[in-house]
């Protein structure tokens, strides 16, 4: 796989070429894929570290990230249980 990654360059572009042999002429389309790179340099801190998960309010701080792609936004979540991960991913 290609590992020649420039991360100031966050676009990939795509050349795909199909063949049907009852045809003279390939099928060609080319794309741009964008790619959202994480956040980098930064801290999370957690100001409650014990409490029940649905009953304990939680707070992020989140400090100091740089992201080449700006502006950003930060999501959290939690999984219920396996079942609702593994749908996930």
């Amino acid at each position: 796989m290609y590992d020649g990654y420039d991360l100031s360059d966050t676009k990939i572009l795509v050349r795909s070429s199909v063949y049907d042999p009852k045809y003279i002429m390939p099928s060609q389309t080319t794309f741009i894929i964008n790619i959202n790179l994480a956040p980098v340099d930064g801290s999370i801190d957690m100001l409650v570290t014990r409490g029940t998960a649905l009953m304990t309010e939680y707070s992020l701080v989140l400090k100091d990230f740089k992201d080449v792609d700006s502006p950003f936004s930060y999501r959290y979540g939690f999984y219920v249980d396996q079942k609702d991960y593994d749908y996930e991913v």
